[in-house]
C-alpha cells in the first residue's frame, strides 16, 4: 500500500527525444510549440505541459528535461511527472489523514472507547483523497502521449 501511494504521488516516467536537428535549431522548434503547451525552452532547462482548453487539471503530467549534446547528436532528456507544488500538497494531506488515524486510535484505545468511529474519518479522507487523486490522473491519463507526440514531431 506504502509502494502504491508512493507511486502514485511521486511516481515520474523517464523520456528521450533524439533531435534531427542543431541544439540552436531544436530549441526553436520545441519553442513553436508554445500555442498548445505552457513551457519554458532553453537549452539547459525545458519544461512542458499539455493545456487542455476549458479545463484545469494540476494532475496532468508535464515534461521536465534538459537538452544534451552527445556527439553530433542532440538529445532532450527527461521525465513525465507532476508539478512538485501537487507533490508537496499531496503529501501534506496524506500525512494528515495518518496523523488523523494515529491520534484517534489513541483517543479510543486509552481515553474513550465509546468514540470507536473516530478514526474512521480519517480513513475516510484518505480513500476520498487517493480516489480524487486516481480520478484526476484518470482524466489525464492521454496527455503523456500527445505531448511525447508533439515533442517528436517538432524534434524530427
Amino acid at each position: 500500500m506504502i509502494r502504491r501511494l508512493t507511486s502514485l504521488i511521486y511516481g515520474s516516467e523517464p523520456a528521450e527525444f533524439h533531435s534531427a536537428y542543431s541544439m540552436e535549431t531544436s530549441v526553436a522548434r520545441l519553442t513553436a510549440l508554445r500555442g498548445s503547451m505552457i513551457d519554458t525552452v532553453k537549452p539547459e532547462k525545458v519544461r512542458l505541459q499539455r493545456e487542455t482548453p476549458h479545463m484545469r487539471n494540476s494532475f496532468n503530467p508535464l515534461f521536465i528535461g534538459a537538452f544534451e549534446q552527445r556527439g553530433d547528436e542532440v538529445v532532450l532528456t527527461g521525465k513525465f511527472t507532476m508539478h512538485w507544488l501537487v507533490k508537496v500538497f499531496l503529501t501534506y494531506s496524506f500525512c494528515f489523514c495518518a496523523v488523523w488515524v494515529a491520534i484517534a486510535a489513541y483517543i479510543v484505545a486509552v481515553e474513550k472507547p465509546e468514540l470507536w468511529y473516530f478514526p474512521l474519518g480519517g480513513l475516510a479522507m484518505f480513500g476520498l483523497l487517493f480516489g480524487f487523486v486516481k480520478w484526476g490522473k484518470r482524466l489525464a491519463r492521454g496527455n503523456t502521449q500527445a505531448l511525447s507526440a508533439a515533442i517528436e514531431e517538432a524534434l524530427s
